[in-house]
């Protein structure tokens, strides 16, 4: 019986372990603050058809991790 009670603590510590190691932790409120940002998608002009494209940046909040895009 104490085998039994001992084996079930156990579960249930390394699932209550499991559990709390899946939570991501909590940032509090804050500005974002960007990085430099890195180019996912450079813009292209082509001078004889005059056609242009938009490039891309992505930009990475140090704090949170967050991410946005802009042209």
């Amino acid at each position: 019986m104490k085998k039994t009670i001992f084996v079930f603590a156990l579960v249930v510590s390394v699932m209550l372990c499991l559990a709390l190691a899946s939570c991501k932790p909590k940032v509090p409120e804050h500005e974002h603050e960007w990085d430099a940002g890195t180019v996912v998608k450079e813009g292209t002009c082509n001078k004889d058809t005059q056609e242009e494209t938009k490039g891309e940046k992505l930009y990475t909040c140090t704090i949170c991790g967050a991410t946005k895009t802009e042209e």
